[in-house]
């Protein structure tokens, strides 16, 4: 089921009965998305979160799709850590992706982190000016609120520089380098994810007029499923 009722500073929601259903309804929105991008310009730039709703939702679009030609992928931040790391995001894509010869490991951008937070965000900015923005950002949401590498009262979320070098993270490890505000908020369509009844406080806040990272980012869609919505008022849903 799909309800577009519900609306996150102006963003319409699809709202889904299950995990599973809401995963479908992302996969098949970045599905279309990526053939609209390729059609009209041989090329479709999509940057990606780390985590088990990215983990989902990507693995739904490479059963949905025959082949990803044209499409690249980058990360939205990544942990300063070694390459062979078992915390790195870029991990998931190499998996799902490479792995299963779905794409060339050329057509994954990594980032650089671990070079250090600093080092790794100026190469990776380096990366990201040489188009002007991306077709579609896909975020998954924290229980604080938190959108990549940017968190609610951080001094990372007020960066205007293309990525930013966070060296003091809330939650470990402390060194990361994440896409700014800005770099994901000039994307075409910036879709956001909160799936499972943990994500129901902040959901629930944000409905009630809380913008953190993941508001500001200016989601175009959001994907929730009946247990995230569960702390809204009847009338809400």
């Amino acid at each position: 089921m799909r309800d577009d009722s519900i609306s996150f500073g102006d963003a319409p929601a699809t709202i889904s009965n299950t995990v599973d259903a809401a995963v479908d309804a992302c996969a098949n929105d970045l599905s279309l998305i990526i053939d609209s991008a390729v059609r009209e310009r041989g090329v479709c730039r999509i940057a990606i979160c780390g985590g088990n709703a990215a983990r989902h939702v990507l693995t739904r679009l490479v059963n949905l799709r025959a082949n990803f030609d044209g499409v690249e992928f980058y990360l939205a931040d990544e942990r300063c850590v070694g390459t062979e790391s078992p915390e790195r995001n870029d991990h998931l894509l190499i998996e799902l992706l490479v792995e299963s010869r779905r794409m060339e490991r050329r057509a994954i951008h990594s980032i650089p982190a671990e070079h250090g937070p600093h080092e790794g965000a100026a190469r990776y900015a380096s990366t990201i000016d040489a188009f002007p923005h991306f077709d579609v950002v896909f975020l998954s949401i924290g229980e604080d609120g938190h959108v990549a590498s940017l968190f609610p009262n951080h001094s990372s979320v007020e960066s205007t520089t293309t990525t930013v070098a966070v060296d003091d993270s809330p939650r470990p490890p402390a060194e990361r380098v994440s896409l700014s505000i800005n770099t994901l908020r000039a994307s075409t369509h910036r879709l956001v994810a909160a799936f499972g009844e943990e994500k129901s406080a902040v959901i629930a806040r944000i409905h009630s007029g809380w913008d953190p990272p993941a508001v500001q980012v200016h989601p175009t869609r959001w994907y929730l499923d009946r247990a995230a919505v569960r702390d809204l008022s009847a009338s809400d849903r």
